[in-house]
């Protein structure tokens, strides 16, 4: 709440010295924040507000952050159809204006809809390019966050121990960076395919593992985490 009164402030700021950029990021940072709050029906509507001013000033790059961040919100929402359409145009933004991290980004974000979609081998296909291209950035929290949507893709597909590797070089990743949450979420999908090999202990050490760090963040996600522990010792 404190954050979405400071970017109203911001917005505000922009507006009154004519600052149309500022107006479009203000407009982006804020519907961020008002998905965050659960508020996703303004959300739309500010990322929209940001999609119109950065049309307005030609920002192709601004454009493609939006569609990126939008598409982001409508995939926890569960509304994958909107969440492809609004990543294939942020890759189509970034490729039209050269932005080379951005396009590895968008490209994981479109397999990762196919994937949500059952599309598995377009799902695959993205996320390979958007790897190739994220080695030559050096962008290790991109590759982590695609080599977990690699293994989630093989792990839909049957493919477990091919998951379970992906999942491993995600985990050096997101160790690398200091991203818990995200290595936590990782943990959750990596147990899943060690007991789908059979390997049950291997599973219960690693959710036991993602627990611990999304009871230490104080994240609701630790009740699926602990759902999965308490089914699995049943």
């Amino acid at each position: 709440p404190d954050l979405a009164v400071a970017q109203r402030n911001a917005l505000a700021g922009a507006q009154r010295s004519g600052d149309r950029p500022g107006q479009a990021n203000a407009h982006r940072d804020l519907a961020r924040v008002l998905s965050r709050l659960g508020r996703v029906n303004e959300a739309a509507r500010t990322y929209r507000q940001a999609l119109t001013i950065f049309a307005e000033l030609g920002d192709h790059t601004g454009q493609a952050r939006t569609h990126r961040a939008f598409g982001a919100m409508l995939d926890g929402l569960g509304r994958h159809a909107e969440s492809l359409e609004q990543s294939e145009r942020a890759l189509a933004l970034y490729r039209s204006a050269g932005h080379v991290a951005g396009e590895a980004s968008a490209r994981n974000a479109v397999g990762w809809a196919y994937a949500q979609l059952g599309r598995y081998p377009p799902a695959l296909s993205h996320c390979r390019e958007a790897l190739a291209l994220l080695r030559t950035t050096g962008d290790r929290h991109g590759e982590a966050n695609t080599w977990d949507s690699l293994g989630f893709i093989h792990a839909r597909l049957g493919e477990h121990r091919a998951a379970i590797r992906c999942f491993q070089r995600a985990l050096g990743l997101y160790r690398r960076v200091s991203d818990r949450y995200d290595e936590a979420d990782t943990l959750s999908r990596l147990g899943e395919s060690r007991q789908a090999v059979g390997d049950a202990a291997g599973a219960a050490r690693t959710w036991r593992r993602a627990l611990g760090i999304l009871d230490d963040l104080g994240h609701p996600d630790a009740e699926r985490v602990r759902d999965l522990l308490d089914r699995a010792a049943r």
